[in-house]
């Protein structure tokens, strides 16, 4: 459960919040990075509001946003040090998301047990909607992460195979959004088990796009960002299935 918030504030701080021009500007502008930094300091007090007193609460989310600020500075500084290449720019998004994500997970261990702001939040939920808090934080986390995180790393992979060239990311709105309803759906069907309905979502897809198929380019690129956003939605759904105990 602790693990699962701070990842959900993660994600939603880290991709949802921010855009692909505050990405950028904050390479040569501190004040976006600054504000970038404000607002994860948000998203982790939510998420360890519910454990330890109020200083823990504190000292827990300016210690992690503190290392957020940290890992960005020094990727910056890197980035600025170092010729850009499309090999280098997706190597830097995963080890910089690796390090994000193994901080949140060391911190986990760390998090006191929930307050009574915690055990409040989940009686309401548990007596008036007869749902665990636990199930309502999973779910959400999966939808989060199949939404802007998963449409990042596909353009990133999309620059290491040289799909896509750097600064062009906002010409393909139109296929991004096309990206997130198709794992949104995906990861629906996934979690209720209707694996053969996910055919259908890919078929309707596909045929919207028939034309631009013949084109052995497009055909590839169209090929490589559908099977992993399919791929990366199933991975969610079942995750989904195993940690909540769906059938």
């Amino acid at each position: 459960m602790k693990l699962c918030l701070l990842l959900l504030a993660h994600f939603v701080a880290d991709f949802v919040f921010q855009n692909t021009g505050m990405a950028h500007n904050k390479t040569n502008k501190p004040k976006v990075l600054l504000k970038h930094c404000i607002i994860y300091s948000i998203a982790i007090s939510a998420a360890v509001i519910f454990y330890g007193t109020v200083i823990q609460i504190i000292l827990f989310a300016m210690s992690i946003s503190l290392s957020h600020f940290i890992v960005d500075a020094t990727r910056i500084r890197i980035q600025k040090r170092r010729l850009y290449t499309e090999k280098r720019e997706f190597h830097r998004f995963i080890i910089d998301q690796s390090i994000h994500i193994a901080i949140l997970i060391i911190a986990s261990f760390f998090i006191p047990d929930r307050n009574s702001v915690g055990r409040a939040i989940s009686d309401f939920y548990y007596t008036y909607f007869s749902v665990n808090i636990f199930v309502i934080a999973v779910i959400t986390t999966a939808y989060v992460v199949c939404l802007n995180p998963t449409g990042v790393l596909i353009k990133k992979i999309f620059l290491r195979l040289g799909y896509q060239k750097f600064g062009n990311e906002e010409e393909n709105m139109s296929g991004f959004l096309i990206g997130v309803l198709e794992r949104i759906c995906v990861l629906t069907l996934a979690m209720l088990s209707q694996f053969t309905a996910i055919s259908f979502v890919i078929a309707a897809k596909s045929l919207a796009r028939i034309k631009m198929l013949e084109d052995k380019d497009f055909a590839e690129k169209y090929l490589v960002g559908t099977l992993l956003s399919v791929v990366i939605a199933l991975v969610c759904g079942v995750a989904v299935q195993k940690l909540l105990g769906f059938s």
